[in-house]
C-alpha cells in the first residue's frame, strides 16, 4: 500500500513535496521489503526443513507445514515484487529529476549567454563614449598644447575623438560586440 501511494506521489506532476523526504520515503519502504523478504525466506526455509527432517510429525501436519512454507514462500515473492517496483519507482523519479535538471541547467546557459552579449555590447559603447572624455579631458587642461587657443585645436581634437570613436566602433562591430 505504502510503494503504491509513493509511486503516486512521484507521477503526480502538481505535488510540492520535498524531494528528499520523498526519496527517503522510497528508500525506506525498500528497506522494509527486504526486511520481509529476507524473514519471509528464512520462516520458509525453516518450515520446508521442518518437513524433511522431523519424523515425528503426524501426516496430517505435514501438509499444514508444507503449506505454511508455501505461504512464506509467497510473501516472499510478493515483498520481492514490490520492492523491484519500488526501485522502478526510484529510477523514474531520479531519471525525471535528472532531465527537469538538464532543461534549467540548458536555460540558465542561454541566460547567460545572452547576458554576455549585452555586457560585451554596452562595455563597447562605454569604450566609445570614453574616447570624447579622454581627448576632451586632455585637451582641456590649463596648460598649452599644440593648437592651444585657436581654432585649428579644436578641429584637431574633434577629428581625434570622431576617428578614435570610428575605429572602436568598427572594430567592435566587426567583433559582433555591436
Amino acid at each position: 500500500r505504502e510503494s503504491g501511494r509513493l509511486e503516486q506521489q512521484v507521477t503526480d506532476d502538481d505535488h510540492d513535496d520535498d524531494p528528499e523526504q520523498l526519496l527517503e520515503d522510497l528508500f525506506q519502504v525498500g528497506h522494509q521489503l527486504l526486511a520481509i523478504r529476507t524473514i519471509a525466506t528464512h520462516s520458509g526455509e525453516t518450515y520446508r526443513g521442518m518437513v524433511r527432517r522431523i519424523r515425528m510429525l503426524s501426516d496430517e501436519d505435514k501438509p499444514l507445514i508444507a503449506d505454511l512454507a508455501d505461504r512464506f514462500a509467497m510473501v516472499r515473492s510478493m515483498a520481492e515484487g514490490q520492492r523491484e517496483f519500488v526501485h522502478g519507482v526510484i529510477q523514474f523519479y531520479q531519471t525525471r529529476t535528472s532531465t527537469h535538471m538538464t532543461i534549467a541547467a540548458e536555460s540558465l546557459a542561454n541566460t547567460s549567454v545572452a547576458q554576455n552579449d549585452q555586457m560585451r555590447r554596452i562595455t563597447a559603447w562605454v569604450a566609445i563614449v570614453a574616447v570624447p572624455t579622454a581627448v576632451t579631458g586632455f585637451f582641456g587642461q590649463n596648460v598649452p598644447y599644440p593648437g592651444f587657443g585657436e581654432r585649428v585645436g579644436f578641429i584637431v581634437s574633434t577629428v581625434i575623438i570622431v576617428c578614435a570613436a570610428g575605429v572602436l566602433f568598427a572594430i567592435f562591430k566587426a567583433k559582433k560586440w555591436l
